[in-house]
């Protein structure tokens, strides 16, 4: 496959790349990309809640980093509270445990923002 052609002379950057050489090259067609790691925590309860009969669940949060497709947790899973039907009832100090583990606070305020949202 031949490289084609941009609208942009590159000779003219002055990168020692003429119109002949670009002409010439062969590319993959593969391009590398340069990311930052994305880190990110899930929040939520470990078993579905349905129904008015649903039994209390645990509320869990686990921060991750995304390495591809995939989810590599970096930390502990954090116990945020317990889900009722009726909402979510917080557990004391999830937020202090978090800042000793050395999560960052914008994780945390998504974790608080999720139990205000979904509080008794």
């Amino acid at each position: 496959m031949k490289h084609a052609k941009t609208g942009i002379a590159l000779s003219s950057i002055d990168q020692g790349w003429d119109e002949e050489t670009c002409d010439e090259q062969e590319t993959s067609g593969v391009f590398t990309m340069l990311r930052q790691p994305v880190a990110d925590i899930a929040v939520g309860e470990m078993y579905g809640v349905a129904g008015p009969d649903a039994e209390p669940a645990p509320v869990y949060a686990a921060p991750y980093v995304l390495a591809g497709k995939d989810r590599v947790r970096f930390a502990r899973d954090f116990y945020l509270g317990t889900r009722f039907v009726t909402g979510i009832l917080p557990a004391e100090g999830w937020e202090d445990e978090m800042r000793a583990e050395g999560i960052p606070e914008r994780m945390i305020g998504k974790c608080r923002a999720h139990l205000a949202e979904h509080a008794i």
